[in-house]
């Protein structure tokens, strides 16, 4: 059981360190940002506000792949289609908050960060299913 955990935990940091590669060196026609800048508004007692965001960041991708976790069984399909499949179950889940907190127009004029944002869970979930259950 532990090493599961540790398979898990190792596949969720890693995938975290790609993701934040990824947006801090996003390419045009993307903006290049600090991710880990959007988790500042949650904080932690007794932490500065990097070690917090940062803290909170790996936090929430250990969300992201709790959720890798609970649909691997369940889709049946080979490793690299699972992680699409999350990756767009995810991004369509997100689509539908959006929708609901802000509207359509305002989720169209959102249209560019969304597909950065797709991108980017792409790349989070492909790196997880690649390494979960394989080292």
């Amino acid at each position: 059981m532990a090493v599961k955990s540790l398979k898990f935990f190792i596949a969720t940091i890693v995938g975290a360190i790609s993701l934040w590669f990824f947006y801090k060196l996003s390419y045009y026609p993307f903006e290049p940002i600090d991710i880990t800048y959007y988790f500042n508004i949650i904080s932690i007692p007794g932490l500065d506000s990097n070690t917090n965001s940062k803290i909170i960041f790996l936090l929430f991708t250990l969300i992201l792949s709790f959720i890798y976790h609970l649909l691997y069984k369940k889709i049946a399909s080979k490793i690299i289609l699972k992680g699409f499949i999350v990756a767009l179950i995810v991004f369509s889940l997100y689509i539908v908050a959006l929708l609901l907190a802000f509207g359509i127009s305002r989720v169209n004029y959102m249209g560019i960060y969304l597909i950065q944002d797709l991108f980017g869970l792409l790349i989070f979930y492909f790196i997880v299913s690649l390494i979960y259950r394989r080292i």
